[in-house]
């Protein structure tokens, strides 16, 4: 009988769902281990891939594999299932997902034999960063609250015992949270096991990043997007070369290769920045829980104001709940005053009166508004003209300090002009509110002050965000303006006033998500206040003072939210009551793409009903919205159609997925006009 390591199974970060055999010529047999990466013919092209699997016979014709390009495997055993694992939830390429785990520097495609030398120096050539430590640990100092010692106590044990728990950490803002995940971490190190600490947002790990770095020195790499293609390639080698015991990034750094990981620390775990909004479709959060348990590691998730999944699952008993009710040194949480402001300014006298006194008591004030841009959008009064994308169904945005117009989806701009295209008319009316037209109406009230912007535009140079959170750190600042960006985890004691500018912003979203994420974002945003010697203030504005999210926002009312929330999504079956699954199909020809979503429409219904039939009296019925228009219907000249799945059980949406993609294969081709495209979301968090 043949060796078994004759022929290499193969995956390609390619959009193709399926594992690929080569023959192993003699001469690289010894090099060819699960986990390295190859370089083999693939169409008319050469690509990089990787060994996932042998076998010792192949039934049909196969090529060779051209080069081995590592001495030991990138992916190891553990990443390997792990990765499976996302691809077999997710029905994304496996490929595609051990690509995503990897660093940049092995991201690239090969199309001419003649580089196979040059790629494999620079891929093999580089040496790692290997540092002198003191790796001695400092002591925590800091007098834990009862509730800190608690739930610390109860983290321990489990990372004591080596015994996977997922613990949901419920804190309110200032509560400590920070303290406990170093103390947990603390506790891990000293069994000799590993540590990842997951954020949402790129401008959080720095600032979490300078707190572990005062407790574990240089114990620590960082991962994520925001570091340039070298330093990410250092920072993956530190930790793949065991010279590192913690690791913190974005959602990105769920797949660092880290060996006996014994706690991973979702920070924020409310936040919809985890979920990854391109192929493959993995929720950051979601994929620790499953990495965790692999790993026998101890989970917390913590968050000011948890997911009605996350808090679903604690009631039901599958997490462990942690709560953390008070801040710390009995400092108070601060006192949200809500004002209307049906027919008033978007700055009232109420706001405007309590920033006078910051500004002469050298105190710090922060504006939230989530949006960017002058003006949300342009009208002509005579015509009622709308300036829209011309790629995609969107009204444009107004940027004053550029005069452009933009496309926050597709980044079309125009010069503003002064008269209508349609009417030419000069009554040209600038509608609506972002950042921008908030900084310019701050800055005329208060002259003097010293005020900035933090938002995606202001951000984009590098260094930029430290910058400013720098500035509020020192208190140079009088007045920060700002998105959501600012709304989470940060923590600066010399900001006494919040205001919420305009807290309908998300509220007016039409998602069924709206109201959970009106909640979180004036929970969290209020608790950047009073977390100093000095209580806090905040002034929410708002013209839907009745809303039961900004009634219970007021109050800090998570439980009563939760309840009122969680009445509405079960009546209508919405998660944390169901399980979803949305198919976005797309393409640039109008009609096909509709008339292809009518069909797929009826290829589900006929699954659909035979399913229902089957699955009746075990109270799972599949509910099917759609197709429709998706909310934006063009995107970048691609019209999008969309088909929601709503049903108890993912095992059997998927089932009805994976039978349903089949038979859209033959359809597929068969409509080939316009480019058209099925995507598929697993457990969707944006349905625009």
């Amino acid at each position: 009988m043949e060796s078994s390591n004759n022929f290499a199974e193969v995956v390609f970060g390619v959009p193709i769902n399926r594992v690929f055999l080569y023959k192993i010529p003699e001469k690289l047999k010894s090099l060819s281990k699960k986990g390295v990466r190859v370089f083999a013919p693939f169409g008319r092209r050469n690509l990089i891939g990787y060994i996932v699997g042998h076998q010792d016979k192949a039934d049909i014709e196969t090529k060779e594999i051209i080069e081995i390009l590592d001495d030991k495997p990138v992916v190891n055993e553990e990443m390997l299932k792990f990765t499976r694992w996302i691809s077999d939830y997710y029905l994304c390429p496996w490929g595609e997902v051990i690509e995503s785990a990897m660093p940049e520097w092995v991201d690239v495609k090969i199309v001419n034999k003649k580089e196979i030398r040059k790629v494999k120096e620079r891929v093999m050539g580089h040496g790692s960063w290997v540092k002198e430590q003191d790796l001695q640990l400092a002591t925590c100092n800091l007098q834990l609250t009862t509730h800190q010692e608690n739930a610390l106590k109860k983290i321990q044990d489990k990372i004591e015992r080596n015994e996977h728990r997922v613990f949901l950490l419920h804190g309110v803002t200032g509560s400590g949270k920070t303290e406990v995940y170093i103390r947990a971490a603390a506790e891990a190190l000293k069994k000799g096991q590993k540590v990842i600490v997951m954020v949402p947002e790129i401008t959080l790990t720095l600032q979490l990043f300078q707190r572990f770095l005062k407790i574990f020195c240089n114990r620590l790499a960082i991962l994520h997007s925001g570091l340039t293609q070298r330093e990410r390639y250092n920072e993956w080698m530190k930790v793949r070369n065991n010279e590192i015991d913690i690791v913190i990034g974005a959602r990105s750094a769920v797949f660092a290769p880290s060996e006996n990981v014994g706690l991973i620390i979702v920070d924020e775990e409310h936040d919809t920045a985890y979920k990854q909004d391109t192929n493959p479709r993995y929720n950051g959060r979601d994929i620790a829980i499953v990495r965790g348990k692999a790993s026998e590691a101890v989970v917390i998730l913590g968050s000011a104001t948890p997911s009605m999944e996350s808090f679903y699952n604690s009631k039901t008993g599958k997490y462990e709940y942690l709560h953390l009710p008070d801040r710390i040194d009995k400092k108070t949480l601060p006192s949200i005053e809500i004002v209307d402001i049906k027919g008033g300014n978007i700055i009232s006298e109420r706001l405007k009166s309590e920033i006078e006194k910051r500004i002469e008591r050298k105190e710090q004030t922060l504006l939230f508004i989530n949006r960017r841009g002058s003006a949300t959008f342009i009208q002509c009064s005579d015509c009622g003209y709308v300036w829209r994308c011309k790629n995609c169904s969107v009204s444009l945005t107004h940027h004053k300090n550029d005069n452009l117009c933009v496309c926050h989806y597709c980044g079309y701009s125009e010069t503003v002009s002064d008269t209508c295209p349609q009417c030419k008319g000069y009554t040209i009316n600038y509608k609506g509110r972002g950042t921008q037209k908030i900084e310019d109406e701050i800055r005329a009230l208060f002259p003097n002050s010293n005020i900035e912007r933090m938002d995606r535009d202001t951000v984009r140079k590098r260094g930029e965000a430290g910058r400013i959170l720098k500035g509020i750190d020192e208190r140079s600042i009088d007045i920060l303006i700002g998105t959501q960006m600012i709304a989470k985890g940060h923590d600066y004691p010399g900001i006494t006033l919040v205001g919420i500018v305009s807290a309908d912003e998300s509220l007016n979203i039409p998602d069924f998500r709206a109201s959970e994420r009106t909640f979180q974002l004036i929970t969290q945003v209020a608790g950047r206040a009073g977390r100093g010697d000095i209580n806090g203030d905040v002034i929410l504005q708002t013209y839907n003072p009745d809303h039961y999210s900004v009634k219970c926002a007021k109050e800090y009312d998570f439980i009563g939210f939760y309840n009122q929330e969680g009445e509405l999504r079960e009546a209508l079956n919405y998660p944390p009551y169901s399980k979803m699954v949305s198919f976005k199909i797309e393409g640039s020809n109008e009609k096909g793409v509709e008339q292809f979503s009518h069909n797929f429409g009826m290829i589900l219904d006929e699954i659909i009903g035979g399913q229902n039939d089957s699955v009746r009296q075990a109270h799972d019925l599949i509910e099917k919205l759609g197709p429709s228009k998706a909310i934006i219907y063009k995107i970048r000249n691609r019209y999008r159609w969309q088909i929601i799945l709503k049903g108890r059980k993912i095992g059997n949406l998927k089932k009805i997925v994976s039978r349903a993609t089949e038979g859209a294969k033959t359809r597929l081709q068969k409509t080939s006009k316009g480019n058209i495209k099925l995507d598929i979301d697993i457990d969707p968090i944006n349905l625009m």
